[in-house]
């Protein structure tokens, strides 16, 4: 059931209003996040490119900038329930070596929002029974790398992907310390599927099941998403 959470202001503080026209989808690559030999103890300083959450469909990368500055817009896609999606990124702070924390990792959010994708409504579950979908911790090349596929199952409407982590490196000149982000990744407006795919939910997505593999137990395991 979508509803409306508590969390809601608090969680999109970083929307912004006045979003009047479709922004145009930005494709880019992930560039290498080390131009040179990795070190074996990454550093503030480790990754070469600012942070980005983004989801990719169909071989095009959906982000709206760096750091969460938005630069290229918010864009925004249309789909079909049983359409996929992968989500990634890059420039994000690897756990610092010799600290005791936990790895970092990039949080997947969405929510309802309205015609104008102006305002959120309400909050709505990333994956079923996934308030927030936590992806794997992110590798010491300051890369998370692409997880998925999940396929759309969001009842028809429009809906805002978010993504919080922490950012390797500043846009501001001479901060030493990484940045904490609240990334609006992408727009999404769902349409009814085919009679064959329709799928509504509670969720935003829901993991792709992949057949099973071969009999020597290679593969992925029937009725269950393949390893991410």
């Amino acid at each position: 059931m979508l509803r409306a959470h508590p969390r809601l202001l608090g969680r999109t503080v970083a929307l912004v209003a006045g979003l009047a026209a479709m922004a145009t989808v930005v494709v880019v690559g992930t560039p290498p996040a080390h131009a040179q030999t990795p070190s074996p103890t990454p550093t503030f300083d480790t990754c070469l490119t600012h942070g980005a959450a983004y989801l990719t469909r169909s071989g095009t990368v959906l982000v709206s900038g760096l750091n969460g500055d938005r630069r290229w817009g918010i864009p925004t896609v249309v789909v079909r329930q049983g359409d996929q999606f992968r989500v990634g990124g890059n420039g994000i702070q690897p756990a610092e070596p010799g600290v005791a924390s936990s790895p970092t990792r990039i949080t997947f959010s969405s929510f309802t929002m309205d015609s104008s994708f102006e305002f959120p409504t309400g909050e709505i579950d990333f994956l079923p029974n996934i308030r927030d979908y936590r992806t794997q911790p992110t590798q010491p090349n300051c890369v998370v790398h692409e997880e998925g596929p999940f396929r759309v199952t969001a009842p028809p409407g429009n809906y805002r992907v978010t993504a919080t982590y922490q950012a390797a490196e500043s846009l501001f000149v001479g901060a030493a310390e990484p940045v904490s982000v609240v990334d609006q990744v992408v727009n999404i407006q769902v349409l009814p599927g085919s009679s064959s795919v329709q799928q509504s939910g509670s969720q935003m997505m829901a993991p792709v099941l992949q057949d099973p593999g071969p009999p020597d137990g290679g593969g992925c395991q029937p009725r269950r998403p393949c390893p991410l």
